[in-house]
């Protein structure tokens, strides 16, 4: 029975024992060409596999340090944050990133050493100027309080030209069968107001298009770590190839201008080109995706649409600035859409915050939209020493846009408009195409009809009262300063 059993295991060992030396003894039978050609194929076949091996457990390795480095960072913080007041958080840019900040909690914080944090991180000081680092937004205080004397008094003598161009100058929104890229179009409105009293106007507009793609690889990379050298260096390729830098090199040499002179005597071209940028990076851009993001708001409700045109259809364009309702919301909604949404500062001294001293020289950060959902305050347009020069300037240009819109226009998305969010701003990349219906067009209608059953149940007296309270406490102005 036993023989049974065991003989065809015995059979079959044998056989698969033979089996290699039938197949050499067939290899040897076969052509020489065809011989070495199926040797070289299984040496290649090894030596690959055996290179994968090695390739795989390079990976695995090269993984366990990341993991372990990351681990480490976060340990770290784990740490720091166990001693830290409530009124503070230290933080990093992302994984594997040890160069910590402070992120401010606590608008207390920001009251309390506002004199303290007028020095903004060299980040900020790159982008923020068209890559030139001593510009009015960013340049540390001695330079800036030169800067301050030549830019902020033309400021504060144009206040009544800015309001005054502001009232007199139409928007007017056209495009076949009422489309229109809502983006460009007010784009080019703010730009026209904000440029247009020191002197300079970009022939053929200003290419929006363009500085909305360069603003949204700025915006994605800036707190990157390593990918932050490689942006400054494509964006110094970049940056002489504009058009709108080439024009504004071309104003700076032509202008005559009080101030711009004045900065090009002082500073030399290059920085007050520099200055320029400043004004577009810092107001124009910024105003003009806040009044994007309102308006992509009220064209997703149109019952919204309805209660902030009965707030401001009894107004002209100089009625509407003493418009306290409309005012007032004007103001919470900057505040929910503020452009700058965190910036940043370096301590110029310590700073003991809670007991906890953070040291000189540490990079603050200041989350402007966290901030601002807090009751009473409002750092849209900054805080500070550093305050926006025309932060009124920023308000009324933002409340009369928008009043225009309103007054004339009914408007619904065309298609859905991406706002893009990073770290540091808010804003739409590829433009806001919205279909326009003049108030009083038959066209209209069909749009209307979901409107009637819900204005008549929603009150419009809620709407107007949104957002109470005023941009003016003690915490505003601007985030970097927003020079005119």
């Amino acid at each position: 029975m036993f023989g049974d059993v065991t003989t065809p295991r015995t059979i079959v060992s044998l056989g698969e024992r033979r089996r290699p030396l039938l197949l050499l003894l067939l290899l040897l039978r076969l052509p020489l060409g065809v011989r070495n050609g199926l040797l070289r194929l299984g040496h290649s076949y090894l030596t690959r596999r055996q290179y994968v091996g090695q390739y795989v457990r390079r990976c695995l390795t090269g993984f366990a340090c990341l993991a372990g480095l990351e681990a480490a960072r976060r340990y770290r913080l784990w740490r720091v944050n166990r001693r830290l007041p409530q009124s503070i958080r230290y933080g990093t840019n992302g994984l594997l990133d040890f160069v910590g900040y402070y992120e401010v909690l606590d608008p207390a914080v920001l009251k309390d050493h506002a004199k303290a944090l007028v020095h903004p991180t060299a980040g900020a000081r790159v982008y923020m100027g068209g890559l030139r680092e001593e510009n009015i937004l960013c340049s540390p205080g001695g330079v800036w309080g030169q800067q301050q004397a030549i830019i902020h008094k033309f400021i504060r003598s144009h206040v009544d030209q800015y309001l005054t161009l502001l009232q007199n100058t139409e928007l007017v929104l056209e495009g076949a069968d009422g489309r229109v890229d809502l983006l460009e179009a007010v784009g080019r409105y703010v730009t026209h107001i904000s440029t247009s009293p020191m002197g300079l106007t970009f022939k053929g507009g200003f290419r929006w298009r363009v500085m909305a793609t360069l603003f949204f690889v700025v915006g994605a990379f800036p707190h990157i770590g390593p990918l932050e050298g490689i942006v400054k260096f494509v964006l110094r390729k970049l940056m002489p190839l504009l058009d709108a830098e080439r024009q504004i090199g071309k104003f700076v040499d032509e202008t005559e201008t009080s101030f711009v002179r004045d900065l090009a005597a002082q500073f030399g071209r290059h920085e007050t080109i520099g200055h320029l940028w400043a004004i577009i990076n810092g107001s124009i851009i910024p105003e003009t995706n806040m009044i994007c993001s309102i308006l992509h708001e009220l064209a997703m409700d149109p019952a919204a649409q309805e209660a902030v045109h009965q707030m401001v259809r009894q107004d002209d364009m100089a009625t509407v600035t003493t418009n306290e309702a409309f005012e007032a919301w004007v103001a919470g909604k900057c505040r929910e859409h503020a452009f700058f949404r965190s910036t940043s500062r370096i301590a110029e001294e310590s700073l003991d915050v809670g007991g906890y001293v953070i040291p000189q020289g540490a990079d603050l950060r200041i989350p402007i939209d966290k901030l601002n959902a807090l009751p009473g305050v409002a750092l849209t347009w900054g805080f500070g020493k550093r305050r926006c020069p025309g932060a009124q300037i920023g308000k009324n240009i933002i409340k009369l846009t928008i009043s225009r819109i309103m007054r004339r226009y009914r408007i619904a998305l065309e298609d859905t408009a991406w706002s893009f969010k990073t770290v540091v701003t808010t804003f739409f990349p590829f433009g806001m195409a919205v279909r326009c219906y003049s108030r009083g067009d038959a066209s209209a209608d069909t749009y209307l009809e979901p409107l009637v059953e819900e204005l008549d149940e929603k009150p419009q007296a809620d709407d107007a009262s949104t957002s109470p309270g005023s941009d003016d406490g003690e915490l505003t102005a601007n985030v970097g300063g927003t020079p005119r």
